[in-house]
């Protein structure tokens, strides 16, 4: 994850993991802060307004929770899987500026 000081200059990226998987294994509280921050900028920026941008934000998460259910076993009814299908259905909500950050 890429982030600008308050003058615009890069700072060192987030390395959050190889993988959603991993990423979600890594992220401790500081790191679950940044990046609520930096999602936050690009909804406040105007940035996912269009039917097109959230039709691609909605694959791209369609497409990361994919490795969670082959890991295990394509099962629907899997805790691990409906908790991440569950935060996607929430991420979408505040793509589409139902729901709050």
């Amino acid at each position: 994850m890429t982030r600008k000081d308050v003058d615009g200059f890069d700072l060192d990226p987030l390395v959050l993991g190889a993988d959603l998987l991993d990423a979600a294994e890594n992220l401790g509280e500081g790191d679950y802060f940044i990046v609520r921050e930096g999602v936050g900028g690009v909804l406040t920026q105007g940035r996912l307004v269009s039917d097109e941008d959230r039709a691609a934000a909605r694959d791209v998460i369609q497409k990361a929770i994919e490795p969670v259910r082959a890991a295990r076993g394509a099962d629907s009814a899997d805790p691990e899987v409906v908790a991440w299908n569950a935060a996607a259905r929430e991420a979408m909500r505040v793509i589409r500026r139902e729901a709050q950050l």
